[in-house]
């Protein structure tokens, strides 16, 4: 394409409006394509280049060539109108100010023009200026009221004043109004795009300025500076602060745990110390109790054997004063025989003696059955199994009289024994049953108290069997160096709604106990669980819950937990997440895959059902107390129920052995004694008078034999009596100094009975386990008893002493807590927080923020980088296709790239080829969904891994944050015969020879911002234009923009305006008169 063909599709500024900036008050001149601004120095060509490029492109970098400082070219100078005279610098220092730099760009397509500019305002009492960007098009500079003139006078239009054909023009801030008129004027400039062009823009204002090697050059000139990386980067790095605060914070808590793990672990010594010392004081009390007890018992017996002792020797004396009485009474009869010859009255008082024992037996056994009414009644008179009718109560009223019926006496007796037999049989029985209720139940309490023991020492209180193969399991993890926590599921709940926590632990049941692990110890203990057969441990495989969401489904059982530990926040979303919380029926009926009710009606595989609620609720912060305290009060119930049921077990006893002490069998009373009492009393008065009638003398052959004989018998029974009375004596003596000594020990047993089961009652718990230590050492020595409890004591005080250390540890940076027994349980409670929530809680946090760094530094840091990296090679590849197509004398040019070889970049690259090799690179998931792509593959892991570690932890970011830092660059150059690396060649760079592939590349890097396929804005600033370079290099160069079509505004003084001049279609002359200044159309003079 030719060059007219160029410019018919560039848009070019055709008139300049320069008004109140620096030396111009009001300069307005035309211009041709590209144009070159002359003068002589310091008359103000610089000045002209600052204001057309701070109009179209808002840079503020004024001068750059001649290198003025900030204060001395900036807008607010150039607005007052900086003259750098020491005594007046301000050539409108002292009054309001409205500047206007306006352009008109003229599109050769169609034929229209638009307007573009800037209006700065200034206050004279302000230091700040205001800019106000515009954009008309249709419009020329001539169309708009900027100013009026009135002879020589110029009056400037205030901005709200402004018009073009009558209508107030738009306003727009600096890079709104600047990216309006880049579109306007055909550019499609994408994110970024104004910047980079402006960037171009400077940068071949500035080319010449510095000395630098090529790599430099092209890495500060070329490609376009980009903070997005650095900016993405500080946001990473405050998420890598966050990160090691979390790190810290966690080995803070850890430190924590530990000190807190000390104290559990002596306060769990101090309780098992302290629950031995109570067991062996229990026991020592028992063991005095019984000791007692057994003293006592001995001398119970040994007076019941003295008292059955002192009943024989009664019996015998009794025997011995009726053999002595006999005797005596044959001695008497005997002698008084000899003297009066009256044996026979002898005799009739002997028959009348054994007619008065026959008579007292018979009186005896009328009084029994004139007891039986009371006997009776005494024993049935309280039941209401067993009645008896009034009848047989009357008939036992009559049976010791003469007048009862003897036969009908039997009946009844016969009936009342049959009855005694039942009710005996009834309560025997029921003392049986009550004492297997008691069995039983004394059963549950010493499985309540050895509960309530271990939630005394803050363990949960698992299913039968657990315990055992739970040690087991954790003492064989250890012996294979699987070093893990194991954990319950209902340990690591945080909290629970309370309105589904029952519903919630009746669903799960057994699956709360199953244990929890970390991924890495799964298989380990997997095997353990095998090998041991160990079947009460059901083992969660954390290590494959990958496909598990963390997040509990919305209205879901699983989302009425609180779950810090993300292994038993997937478990509960795994086994809970599918069923849906409902209120009523309806709502059930409606979910018949998985729903439940706070009531527990479950619907679940199309059935419904309702669930039977579990005992204990094992869930929660506080589920360890509040058990302690719901199992304290069923105890108190059990032991409520105990008492009663001892009670009736006592009264069934005492009925039973009152029917069993008891007889109505007929075969144990006399039914005839009545009658036949009546009959013997008439024989004994008939005895009585027959002795009366006996008055004749008796023979009296023998009766000294007889009375011998009797005086012998008497003497040997007085004998018997004697001692049998002097025994007597001696025992009863030692029946009363051992009651006595019974009485003191009775007294002393009740005390030490009372001191053990006051003791036993403070401490159910411990009694089974006391009465079996008692059972062991109940044959020892009172004083091996005493010393193991004082060896027990000194285990406590130890244990106190190291927990009380520890406490005081924590306490002294931690406050609010109470160093002593009574305050343990708050420690406690602190620690199950750390180990299910906080450090769980941190855990997470740390692996969401690890993550978090991973997926921005891929997205928002590689991603921005290799994004940059991809554009600058298409860059680099626009620039060489133009470089091809020009010759500059007889070389060639190109840009060459090769990415830096160090290893960090290496990584960098390794991932990048990754990142084309799955697709378009522009695809966020590329990098959101890493894990699941490449990140698998060892390799890249490693290479992304070492690059983000090495980028982060860089003292120097800035060699990782540019992206034009990966990449070194260089200058091929080919004459045809020889070919040369520009860096190689000439090194840094200086006059003109050199300076030609610096414009080249510069103009080459503009020419890529600029469309090639549309009609559009081509325009570039050169100021100080080729000072160093011959009329060749020069004529080169304007070819070389005047081939691409380039506009470009030029401005050089007048020693080398012959070398330019020649070759543009525009020059102007800046001519500087007193302190300001004015632009001289010179081919319009020359016309002229």
């Amino acid at each position: 394409m030719n060059h007219a063909d160029v410019m018919k599709r560039t848009r070019t500024l055709e008139d300049v409006l320069i008004a109140n900036w620096a030396v111009y008050t009001c300069t307005h001149f035309k211009v041709r394509n590209s144009a070159l601004i002359t003068g002589a120095n310091e008359s103000g060509k610089s000045t002209i280049i600052d204001a057309l490029t701070y109009a179209m492109f808002g840079i503020t970098d004024f001068n750059i060539q001649a290198g003025a400082g900030e204060d001395e070219r900036s807008v607010l100078a150039y607005v007052k109108g900086d003259t750098k005279d020491n005594e007046d610098p301000f050539l409108r220092g002292d009054q309001d100010v409205t500047s206007y730099i306006a352009v008109d760009i003229h599109n050769p397509a169609d034929g229209t023009y638009l307007t573009e500019g800037v209006c700065i305002e200034l206050y004279k009492d302000d230091t700040r200026t205001k800019s106000s960007w515009f954009v008309v098009p249709g419009a020329k500079i001539s169309d708009i009221n900027f100013y009026h003139k009135n002879g020589n006078a110029v009056t400037f239009t205030s901005r709200q004043d402004l018009r073009f054909k009558g209508k107030p023009l738009s306003f727009y801030k600096r890079e709104e109004g600047i990216a309006a008129f880049l579109r306007m004027c055909g550019l499609r400039l994408g994110q970024g795009g104004v910047r980079e062009l402006r960037g171009k823009i400077k940068r071949l204002l500035a080319c010449g300025k510095k000395k630098m090697d090529i790599d430099r050059f092209v890495r500060e000139s070329v490609f376009e500076e980009d903070t997005t990386a650095q900016n993405s980067l500080d946001n990473i790095l405050q998420h890598k602060a966050e990160f090691e605060k979390l790190v810290e914070d966690l080995k803070k808590l850890n430190e924590e745990k530990e000190l807190l793990q000390r104290i559990e672990e002596q306060y769990l010594q101090v309780l098992k110390f302290d629950a031995e010392t109570i067991r062996r004081i229990i026991a020592q009390k028992k063991y005095l109790y019984m000791k007692q007890k057994i003293t006592n018992d001995e001398l119970k017996k040994n007076i019941s054997d003295l008292k059955s002792r002192m009943r024989i020797l009664e019996n015998k004396e009794k025997k011995a004063q009726k053999i002595f009485d006999s005797a005596d009474s044959e001695f008497i009869k005997a002698s008084t025989a000899v003297h009066e010859g009256q044996r026979p009255i002898e005799e009739l008082k002997d028959k009348l003696r054994s007619e008065e024992e026959s008579r007292d037996a018979m009186e005896d056994s009328v009084r029994l059955l004139r007891e039986l009414k009371k006997k009776a009644k005494d024993l049935f008179g309280g039941q209401e199994d067993i009645t008896i009718p009034d009848e047989i109560y009357e008939i036992l009223s009559h049976a010791g009289e003469s007048s009862a019926d003897e036969n009908e006496t039997v009946r009844v007796l016969q009936e009342l024994e049959h009855k005694r037999v039942a009710l005996y049989r009834n309560f025997q029985q029921r003392k049986e049953e009550t004492g297997y209720a008691l069995r039983d139940i004394r059963g549950e309490l010493e499985k309540l108290n050895a509960e309530i023991r271990t939630l005394q020492q803050n363990k949960r209180v698992l299913p039968d069997g657990m315990e055992e193969e739970l040690s087991v399991l954790k003492k064989e993890a250890e012996r294979a160096g699987i070093h893990t926590e194991i954990r319950f599921v209902c340990d690591l709940v945080n909290e629970i709604d309370p309105k589904w926590q029952v519903a919630a632990e009746t669903f799960l049941g057994g699956r709360r106990f199953n244990v929890i692990a970390e991924p890495e110890a799964v298989p380990g203990l997997l095997k353990i669980v095998d090998e041991k057969n160990l079947y009460q441990i059901y083992l969660v495989l954390t290590n494959k819950m990958g496909d598990i969401s963390a997040k509990a489904p919305e209205g879901s059982l699983a989302a009425r937990f609180q779950i810090a530990n993300i292994y038993a926040r997937k478990y509960i979303n795994y086994t809970c997440g599918n069923l849906k919380c409902v209120e009523t029926r309806k709502e059930l009926n409606e979910h018949p895959k998985g729903a439940v009710m706070p009531n527990g009606m479950l619907a679940r595989g199309i059935v419904g059902s309702k669930m039977k609620p579990v005992r204990d609720l094992v869930f929660g912060k506080d589920a360890v107390l509040r058990l302690l305290e719901q199992k304290k009060k069923e105890r108190e119930k059990k032991q409520k129920q105990t008492a009663e049921l001892e009670k009736q077990e006592r009264g069934y006893a005492d009925v039973a052995y009152q029917a069993y002490r008891t007889t109505f069998a007929p075969e144990n009373f006399d039914t005839t004694a009545p009658k036949m009492l009546v009959k013997l009393r008439e024989e004994i008065e008939e005895t009585k008078r027959n002795i009366k009638a006996l008055q004749n003398n008796p023979s009296a052959k023998r009766l000294m034999d007889m009375y011998l004989a009797a005086s012998e018998k008497r003497e040997q029974a007085q004998k018997d009596l004697t001692d049998l009375q002097s025994e007597q004596k001696t025992n009863m003596k030692s029946i009363q100094e051992q009651e006595e000594w019974l009485q003191s020990g009775q007294i002393n047993e009740k005390k030490l009975q009372d001191a053990y089961e006051t003791e036993a009652v403070l401490h159910p718990e411990e009694k089974t386990a006391a009465d079996e230590l008692y059972e062991k050492q109940k044959n020892n020595a009172e004083i091996s008893i005493q010393k193991a409890i004082q060896e027990v004591n000194k285990k406590l005080q130890d244990a106190t002493n190291n927990m009380l250390e520890a406490m005081f540890r924590y306490n002294a940076s931690h406050a609010g807590y109470v160093a002593d027994k009574n305050g343990a349980e708050k420690y406690i409670a602190r620690l199950d927080e750390l180990r299910t929530k906080d450090i769980e809680e941190t855990k997470n946090k740390i692996e969401a923020k690890a993550q978090t760094i991973s997926d921005t530094f891929m997205r928002d840091f590689i991603e921005v980088i290799y994004s940059r990296i991809r554009s600058m090679r298409d860059q680099k590849d626009a620039i060489n296709s133009m470089l091809k197509a020009h010759k500059f004398g007889d070389k060639n040019y190109s840009l060459v790239m090769k990415a830096r070889n160090n290893t960090e970049m290496k990584a960098f690259f390794t991932i990048a080829q990754k990142i084309d090799e799955l697709g378009s690179a522009d695809n966020l998931e590329v990098y959101l969904n890493m894990n699941s792509n490449f990140m698998q593959e060892q390799g890249i892991a490693d290479a992304f891994e070492d690059f983000r570690d090495t980028v982060l932890n860089a003292d120097d970011v800035t060699e990782y944050t540019d992206y034009r830092n990966y990449y070194k660059y260089d200058f091929f150059i080919n004459d045809g015969q020889h070919t040369a690396y520009l860096s190689k060649s000439q090194g840094i760079y200086s006059g003109g020879g050199k300076q030609t592939p610096y414009f080249i590349l510069l103009t080459a890097a503009l020419m890529t911002s600029y469309r090639s396929d549309s009609c559009c804005l081509r325009i570039a600033f050169i100021d100080e234009a080729f000072a160093a370079m011959d009329e060749d290099r020069i004529r080169s160069m304007i070819d070389y923009f005047y081939d691409n079509g380039l506009q470009v505004i030029y401005a050089a003084p007048d020693k080398t305006m012959h070398n330019i001049a020649p070759f543009v279609d525009t020059t102007v002359t800046v001519v500087k008169k007193n302190r300001k200044a004015d632009v001289i159309d010179m081919q319009m003079r020359f016309d002229e």
